[in-house]
């Protein structure tokens, strides 16, 4: 705890800030202690000049320490909102904007070095007729745990985020295009395996999924995106619950 709040200081340069504002002022302190001294008793007295300094003191460490917790407060607040931002308030995935941000970054980076990733489209089936059946809470409920079981199993350089609704998105970086349907099988499974029991009705939510690789000659991350989704939405017209599809390029 000590060397997390030593890290944060040296951070914001509060060292450097503290040291040089503490002697000015107390410089200031004996001088002007000193004068006083000097045009009331004509003479400068040890105590005064240490009652001066404590009194200095304490204030110093009184508006330091103000300062400290207005900069903190500001941080605080700073990473809140980063947070609102970035994050699906709901589940904890990334939201539609990160993934955004994510699949560019990770776009221009395979156009620099060659390496691939791929982009993964998934959404429940049936979803409305959970949430027409025991409400939008167990709607929610099913939505949270699948993004909690995904986000135990995927990589820690992987990004799931939930593009709306019941619809998500994962970016699996310097994944080969071979690796999609044993990638794409396993999010189904993880997510078929989760148990739920509403109004003694028990669900076993099923997702259809759809995959896409990058390759060289794509333009932009919106083509990757749109072969993506069009791999899933063949899927779902295909209504083959717990198969996958790859868009092809």
């Amino acid at each position: 705890m000590v060397h997390k709040i030593y890290l944060w200081m040296k951070k914001y340069g509060f060292w450097p800030t503290w040291l040089v504002t503490s002697l000015v002022m107390l410089l200031f302190a004996v001088l002007i202690s000193s004068l006083a001294m000097i045009l009331v008793i004509g003479d400068v007295r040890w105590k005064g000049l240490i009652v001066s300094i404590l009194i200095s003191s304490f204030f110093i460490m009184t508006v330091q320490l103000m300062y400290m917790r207005l900069v903190y407060d500001l941080e605080e607040a700073r990473s809140r909102l980063t947070d609102l931002i970035r994050v699906d308030e709901l589940t904890g995935a990334a939201n539609r904007r990160c993934m955004m941000e994510k699949l560019k970054n990770e776009f221009d980076r395979s156009r620099r070095t060659g390496i691939p990733f791929l982009l993964i489209s998934f959404d429940m089936d049936d979803f409305k007729s959970i949430n027409d059946r025991h409400g939008h809470f167990a709607g929610d409920q099913i939505l949270i745990q699948v993004v909690r079981s995904l986000m135990s199993r995927i990589r820690s350089i992987d990004t799931l985020a939930r593009m709306g609704g019941d619809e998500f998105s994962l970016i699996a970086p310097s994944a080969k295009e071979s690796e999609g349907p044993e990638m794409a099988r396993r999010i189904g499974m993880i997510i078929h395996n989760l148990k739920f029991t509403f109004e003694d009705e028990i669900v076993h939510p099923y997702a259809s999924i759809g995959w896409a690789a990058w390759a060289p000659h794509m333009k932009d991350p919106e083509e990757l995106l749109q072969l993506a989704d069009k791999a899933l939405y063949a899927e779902k017209q295909r209504k083959g619950i717990g198969r996958t599809a790859a868009g092809e390029p």
